[in-house]
C-alpha cells in the first residue's frame, strides 16, 4: 500500500464537506413536505401586505439579501401576521444582477398594501402562506440532492481507483 496524497485527502474533504450540505438541504426539504402537502387544503381568506423591504448585510459567507414580507390577515376575528410565502424549505439565491435576485422579485411582486389570498391551516391559523408550491417541485429537488448526494458518497467510499491507499504521512 502506498501512502494517501494531500490531493486525495483534498478530494475526500470537499466530498464529505458538499455531501454534508447535500443532507442538510434534503433533511429540510423533508421537513416542508408537511406544509406542502398540507396547503392545497387550508382555507383562504382576503390579506393585505404590510412589509415589503430588502434586508442587505455581509455575513461570514459573504452578502446575504433577505426579502421581509409580511402580510396580515384576520381569522375568526383575531388578527394574524404571516412571513411565509410559500410553505416549505426555500433555497434562496442572490446574484449581482437586480433582475435575477430572487429575493428581491419578492420584495416586486408584494408591495406594501398589495391585498393577497392568504391559505391557512384552519387547526393552527399561524400556519400560513400566499403561495402554494407544488409537490412536484419538492420531490424533483429531492431527486437532485440524492444524486448529488450519491455522486459525493461515490467519491468518498467506492472510489475503485483509490481503494488501495492507506492514510499516512
Amino acid at each position: 500500500m502506498e501512502n494517501i496524497g494531500f490531493d486525495l485527502l483534498v478530494r475526500y474533504f470537499f466530498a464529505g464537506v458538499l455531501g454534508f450540505v447535500t443532507v442538510r438541504y434534503f433533511i429540510e426539504t423533508v421537513k416542508g413536505y408537511r406544509d406542502v402537502s398540507d396547503s392545497p387544503g387550508w382555507s383562504s381568506v382576503a390579506g393585505v401586505v404590510v412589509t415589503s423591504e430588502l434586508h442587505k448585510s455581509w455575513g461570514r459567507k459573504g452578502r446575504n439579501i433577505e426579502a421581509d414580507v409580511e402580510y396580515k390577515y384576520m381569522v375568526n376575528g383575531k388578527e394574524y401576521l404571516g412571513t411565509t410565502i410559500k410553505p416549505g424549505f426555500e433555497f434562496s439565491w442572490d446574484t449581482s444582477l437586480p433582475g435575477l435576485n430572487s429575493e428581491s422579485r419578492k420584495v416586486e411582486k408584494y408591495p406594501v398594501d398589495t391585498e393577497v389570498a392568504v391559505y391557512y391551516d384552519v387547526d393552527d391559523p399561524e400556519r400560513c402562506c400566499i403561495e402554494h408550491r407544488s409537490m412536484g417541485s419538492m420531490i424533483l429537488a429531492n431527486v437532485i440532492s440524492i444524486l448529488i448526494l450519491s455522486f459525493f458518497l461515490y467519491l468518498f467510499f467506492f472510489d475503485s481507483e483509490n481503494l488501495n491507499y492507506s492514510i499516512g504521512f
